[in-house]
């Protein structure tokens, strides 16, 4: 008896080894760095972190994530569900997914690297991937990769782009030069802008519609 009673528990604990338990996926983070910026903050030291599980990422082409699934994430759309956090420290405030206009902040990806953030400060303060409006002289702007405005005291805009700095050290930036990668600029577009001080107010369904066209 005490011989089966040895032969059971061993075979049990055989079988157990070897039924797969569900393995947990790893979240993977980049930091980014807010490089070649103009006006006030030119020459500051800014930037932030997002994070996101990679399971349902293919890592080929052009992909995107959010905080919330924007379209179906199925299998069969460039978008993939990932959990995204994202946190960014700007003059002293910090910038989560609440605190998007949107509650949804957006990452791009070319080949699973990381290409571009959009982020809409629900404070006006900055954008990430900036759309339309016009310059003092009246031409059309391109894309801004970052854009920000200052009230007083330091009264003022500009821009800039940005670097992703992956787990290994490896940078990934969000432009191309001379300019852009011309492939990845599609953005949900908002209404045209006035200047660095107007951000526009870009309801969710305008981002749906935008973000499943890139």
């Amino acid at each position: 008896m005490k011989n089966l009673v040895k032969y059971v528990v061993a075979t049990g604990t055989a079988l157990a080894l070897l039924v797969p338990f569900p393995v947990q996926a790893l979240r993977k983070t980049y930091d980014f760095e807010l490089i070649n910026l103009t006006g006030p903050l030119a020459g500051e030291n800014l930037g932030g972190w997002f994070s996101f599980d990679d399971e349902n990422m293919k890592g080929e082409g052009f992909e995107f994530t959010s905080g919330n699934c924007l379209t179906d994430c199925s299998n069969s759309s460039s978008e993939f569900d990932s959990g995204l956090l994202f946190n960014f420290d700007f003059m002293g405030n910090l910038y989560t997914n609440d605190d998007e206009k949107g509650d949804m902040p957006i990452i791009y990806f070319k080949d699973g690297n990381p290409s571009r953030i959009y982020y809409r400060a629900a404070n006006y303060a900055f954008q990430f991937s900036a759309l339309g409006g016009t310059d003092a002289n009246g031409n059309a702007l391109g894309l801004r990769i970052f854009e920000y405005y200052l009230d007083a005291p330091n009264y003022g805009g500009g821009n800039g782009n940005v670097v992703f700095i992956g787990e290994n050290g490896e940078r990934y930036y969000s432009f191309n030069p001379p300019r852009y990668n011309s492939s990845d600029v599609r953005v949900p577009e908002p209404s045209i802008l006035s200047g660095f001080g107007l951000l526009a107010l870009l309801g969710i369904a305008a981002k749906v519609r935008r973000a499943m066209s890139s």
